[in-house]
């Protein structure tokens, strides 16, 4: 899988870390989405990640065998 992470400041203790994700795509169990978390409205970080999702059918057909 890949991702991608930009860190663009450091985060302090007490200070509030806001994330906002979404799915860019989402194919036979592979999710592509992106990431944004930020400090008092400043970008602290950016991610592009590629994830893979189990399908919940299979994994409970299993549990039954």
């Amino acid at each position: 899988m890949q991702h991608t992470v930009r860190y663009k400041r450091e985060v302090k203790p007490g200070e509030k870390f806001e994330i906002e994700t979404e799915v860019l795509s989402w194919k036979r169990g592979i999710c592509k989405g992106r990431g944004v978390a930020k400090v008092n409205g400043e970008i602290a970080c950016e991610a592009d990640m590629m994830i893979t999702i189990p399908n919940p059918r299979a994994i409970s057909a299993k549990k039954e065998n």
